[in-house]
This record gives structure tokens, sequence and C-alpha cells, in this order.
């Protein structure tokens, strides 16, 4: 015959055993959230991985035309700086906020929407002209051979039109 009374012991260890398993469950869920925070934080601090195209987007078809060497370079140099953008994006935040309110209000205050679309725009415009005096400063340092050349490229790139292979013929992307 068999003992039908149960193991006190082996009830025990069950226990401890679901007990274990919910610690680990639970430890690693907040491993992952802490590593997903903190991984969060960083790119969109930083601006880490922000593709050379898109920091040249600015420039519209003047960047597109450089050679790589220059694309990259200028692309670099005119890549914000950690804390830069979220800065500016939370001031640009807050003045849509701001207008929002000025035109839901009862009076019309046509001076505080003409600061604020100045402000605004005083913030955009500064990328605007660091993007200019960059390239400028470049187009200084080329040898008139490689402005000709350039010149070439950018006739090509304005030929095509925007969205249409935006690599010069000259020089395929790597």
């Amino acid at each position: 015959m068999s003992d039908a009374t149960p193991n006190p012991r082996s009830s025990r260890r069950s226990w401890l055993r679901i007990a274990l398993l919910i610690s680990l469950i639970l430890n690693l869920l907040f491993v992952g959230l802490v590593l997903g925070a903190a991984a969060g934080k960083r790119r969109v601090d930083a601006n880490i991985g922000l593709p050379d195209e898109r920091v040249l987007s600015q420039l519209g078809p003047y960047g597109r035309a450089l050679p790589a060497e220059h694309r990259k370079a200028l692309a670099e140099e005119l890549r914000p700086k950690p804390g830069d953008a979220r800065k500016t994006r939370k001031e640009l935040r807050d003045g849509f906020q701001q207008y929002l309110t000025l035109l839901r209000a009862e009076t019309f205050d046509v001076q505080a929407v003409s600061d604020l679309l100045t402000a605004q725009q005083k913030l955009v415009s500064g990328r605007a002209t660091a993007g200019r005096e960059a390239l400028l400063q470049r187009l200084a340092g080329m040898s008139a051979e490689d402005r000709k050349a350039y010149a070439d490229s950018l006739q090509k790139v304005l030929r095509r039109g925007p969205g249409r292979d935006r690599a010069p013929s000259y020089e395929k992307r790597p």
C-alpha cells in the first residue's frame, strides 16, 4: 500500500520554487525597464545615429550635391550637440501651447502672437544660419576645380528635382 499523506517538505519546496520564479521574472522586468529607459534617453538626448541626410536636409540640393567627404564633415559639424535638439523641441512645443492659448483668448492680442511667431522663427532660423555659414566655409576651402565639379553636380541634382536619386551621379554614396 502507498502512503497517502503529503510530505510537508515537498509542499514547501514547490512554494519556494514558485516564489523564486516570480522573483526572477520581476527582476528581469525591472532590469529591462531600466535598460530600455536608459537607451531611449541616450538616443533622444544625444541624437545618436541621426543620419547625415537628415542633418543636411536643411541645405537641400546644396548639401546633396557635395562630394561624400564634404557631406560627412558638414553633417558632423551641423549635428546637434547633446541636449540642444531636446531644448529646441521643448521651446517650440511650449511656443505652440502659448499660440493655442492666444488663439482661444476672448480678445486677440496681435502683438503677443507676432512676438511668439518671431521667437519661434529665430529658433528655427538659427540652424539655417549655421548651415549656410558651414557651407560657405566648405566652399571657400575648395579649389577652383572642386567648385566646378560641385557646380556640375548641383546642376544635375537640380535637374533631377526633389526626391529622385539623391546621390550625385558622379559619386555614389558608400
